[in-house]
């Protein structure tokens, strides 16, 4: 015990460090459990049929990335593998295109949809709530071309999208305003299109009474909400490694608190005092 009363703080940090190091570089997928929330975002996925549209926007900058870069990558990469299923991408935040470039070139290569045909970039659209409400009564009318230059009445996929009445499922990836509560107004409570939310984790509060109301129908909280994914897709990634880290570092702490508190209720020298 005495060992353990004057043992080095430097092991500790080190222990410490090396727990959360090492998830980070190999993920190890702790089992968790998975949040209802969570589980209701991913059928809606699974349960989409050949036809469907829909439609992502991303309503985020980069300094939501590390929250909310981990849910779009999963969930961008469930509704590419879905088979038939149209795939349109928005942003009603000037930054929110340079996700959505990032991630559609990631999957290059990992899906069979071809660009025009199967989804389409439309790139970002000013205004706020308001351009979501132009969105969703003329979408043709809201955008012109998309993000690549292309006329929107010459892509394909854009001929079944007129308004949000035609959307199947739209998804907004948000960490503020624009964000749930605009969509929700403008678009589900007007077309009561199916609108599910990937946010991060001090968005939630504000969005839950849309949950309960049934105008979200499913949604993803922070880092956490992202980890859950991946393990629903069988694919662990930095949501994983990040929730194996904190969890490792976490009882390295709680082992060392019990062996202190150990250590000093069995020492002598206090029972003398």
């Amino acid at each position: 015990m005495k060992l353990i009363r004057n043992v080095d703080r430097r092991i500790i940090y080190l222990l410490v460090f090396l727990a959360l190091a090492i998830p980070m570089l190999k993920p190890i997928g702790l089992p968790f459990s998975i949040n209802e929330e969570s589980e209701k975002l991913f059928n809606l996925i699974e349960n989409l049929k050949p036809g469907d549209m829909v439609v992502l926007s991303f309503d985020y900058s980069p300094s939501g990335q590390a929250q909310l870069d981990p849910q779009a990558r999963s969930v961008m990469k469930h509704v590419f593998s879905r088979p038939g299923v149209k795939i349109v991408c928005i942003a009603f935040w000037d930054t929110g295109p340079l996700f959505s470039d990032k991630f559609l070139a990631e999957l290059e290569g990992t899906h069979d949809k071809l660009y025009g045909k199967d989804y389409a970039n439309l790139g970002y659209i000013a205004g706020g709530e308001t351009a979501i409400s132009a969105f969703a009564k003329d979408v043709h009318k809201a955008y012109s071309k998309d993000r690549l230059g292309n006329k929107i009445t010459d892509i394909p996929v854009m001929k079944n999208l007129k308004s949000a009445a035609d959307i199947d499922l739209m998804i907004s990836f948000s960490t503020g305003t624009p964000g749930t509560a605009e969509h929700v107004r403008q678009i589900v409570s007007v077309y009561g299109t199916p609108f599910a939310v990937c946010m991060n984790s001090v968005s939630v509060a504000g969005s839950i009474p849309y949950y309960q109301a049934g105008q979200v129908k499913g949604y993803l909280n922070g880092l956490r909400g992202a980890a859950e994914y991946e393990m629903m897709m069988h694919s662990p990634g930095p949501a994983t490694a990040s929730m194996d880290s904190l969890s490792f570092s976490h009882l390295i702490v709680i082992i060392f608190i019990l062996l202190g508190n150990i250590a000093y209720f069995s020492d002598p020298e206090r029972k003398k005092r």
